[in-house]
């Protein structure tokens, strides 16, 4: 008999599906597929920094973002190769393919290479999740792990029942229940979700879901606790899906206040570059923007030297750079 992940589609799952599929329709209904490159950047060294700081590493997001531009950064060794190995492993997204256990234990040896003498490889001893002193998971046998990653990757290929949203939650809850290696664990359940949450929607390459989960970290660890008793990743499900609409939520108020204009533009651009377009043709693309704020992201675009403008008033058009 095939495996099959134990879970419920319960009201309040449903409740949070509907949310997401509502922030992601602003997202679409604009033709957004990525944020501003600035933004981009500031998610993505916070979804570095909170992953990281999870499992107990102090680097700040500055820090972070020092050790990106190469600048030489004062702190502890080990904590500063969590962060480099992380940072590559992140960088390898577009080469990895999350229906693959070949590529999954591929990003292992990325992430925890210098870390661990068995960095890539399933763990070989028994290990348990502690809370103090007190075992609150102990994980399969190291025996059962082969057989138990081969199931569940083999899940991830043949299941089509569900999209990756909810998917996505359900691997991260089994995958952490089975602790497949010595250490980073917790690190690759989380980039292994948004490797699948990409293939749902690309604009997940820039929603920093792991800084919410730092956020709510004691939830995060109850939630899997609830799933693991339970047996049964319907609480883990729940957790992860209020997670994605908080920073979703999160990512549409900071292109509100800061990059509205910019992320319209980059995304307009790269869609008609090399074309002729013309204010009506803007606004088709963007549905329901005024036609004050079409003019005003046009004269931003030819500023920037993204558009170059020909003609003027009703008979304006606009190259596209």
């Amino acid at each position: 008999m095939s495996y099959q992940p134990p879970y419920t589609l319960n009201t309040r799952i449903l409740e949070l599906y509907g949310s997401v599929t509502e922030l992601m329709g602003q997202f679409k209904g604009n033709n957004i597929l990525d944020v501003h490159p600035r933004l981009r950047r500031e998610n993505y060294i916070k979804s570095i920094t909170s992953t990281c700081a999870i499992e107990g590493n102090t680097l700040s997001e500055s820090l972070v973002s020092d050790l990106i531009d190469h600048k030489k950064v004062l702190g502890p060794p080990r904590e500063i190769v969590e962060i480099k190995n992380a940072l590559a492993l992140y960088n390898a997204k577009d080469s990895l393919n999350y229906r693959s256990l070949k590529d999954h234990l591929k990003a292992h040896h990325i992430l925890m290479s210098g870390l661990i003498e068995d960095a890539g490889h399933f763990r070989k001893t028994g290990v348990g999740v502690f809370k103090g002193k007190r075992v609150i998971h102990m994980a399969p046998p190291a025996a059962r792990v082969r057989i138990l990653m081969d199931d569940l990757f083999d899940w991830v290929k043949r299941e089509t029942s569900i999209n990756n949203l909810i998917k996505s939650a359900i691997f991260h809850c089994e995958f952490e229940t089975i602790h497949p290696f010595s250490d980073g664990n917790g690190r690759m359940g989380r980039f292994w979700q948004n490797l699948m949450l990409i293939e749902f929607h690309p604009i997940f390459r820039s929603v920093p879901v792991e800084s919410i989960i730092y956020r709510y970290q004691q939830d995060y660890y109850k939630a899997l606790h609830l799933s693991q008793t339970a047996g049964d990743c319907t609480p883990f499900i729940e957790f992860s899906l209020f997670t994605i609409v908080t920073a979703l939520k999160k990512v549409l108020e900071d292109m509100d206040h800061k990059d509205s204009s910019h992320v319209r533009l980059h995304a307009f651009t790269q869609t008609f570059k090399g074309k002729t377009i013309c204010r009506a043709d803007y606004m088709t693309y963007f549905k329901g923007i005024a036609s004050a704020t079409a003019s005003k992201d046009l004269r931003e675009g030819v500023e920037k030297k993204l558009l170059k403008k020909y003609g003027d008033k009703r008979t304006t058009t606009y190259k596209v750079l």
